[in-house]
């Protein structure tokens, strides 16, 4: 049984990743048979497992090409060969997807336009008021 509600999701550098910038899940797994696996990026990038016994660590380095929310999927499998699989998100972006919002939250960006398809777009208009003379 993979518990959920024990996910906890930690980044030294915060919730905007660059290249080279680590993230981890721990969290509680109990009547599993063997190490549960966890992949990110829609199961293109596998998670290592630096604590093997409930409640598990899995830790990750960003790499130059990942982009966008940073999802773990956790699945683990029973003696009997059941699975249990668990879709968590965290708090962090990784990639252009991170520098695209982080400009946009200082307000460098009028407009943020993304062609990635199931992504939200964001449009934000900025006006600046100038003195005529």
């Amino acid at each position: 049984m993979i518990d959920e509600s024990s996910a906890s999701f930690f980044s030294t550098t915060g919730s905007w990743l660059k290249a080279g910038a680590e993230v981890s899940l721990s969290i509680v797994i109990t009547g599993n048979s063997g190490t549960p696996v966890a992949t990110l990026f829609n199961g293109a990038r596998t998670a290592v497992a630096t604590r093997t016994s409930s409640g598990y660590s899995f830790d990750y380095t960003i790499q130059p090409d990942d982009d966008g929310p940073v999802v773990f999927t956790v699945q683990a499998l029973d003696d009997a060969g059941n699975s249990a699989k668990a879709i968590m998100s965290s708090a962090h972006v990784a990639g252009k997807t991170s520098l695209e919002f982080r400009m946009l939250l200082r307000g460098h960006v009028s407009t943020v336009i993304t062609s990635r398809p199931m992504e939200t777009r964001i449009c934000v208009q900025t006006t600046r008021h100038q003195r005529l003379r």
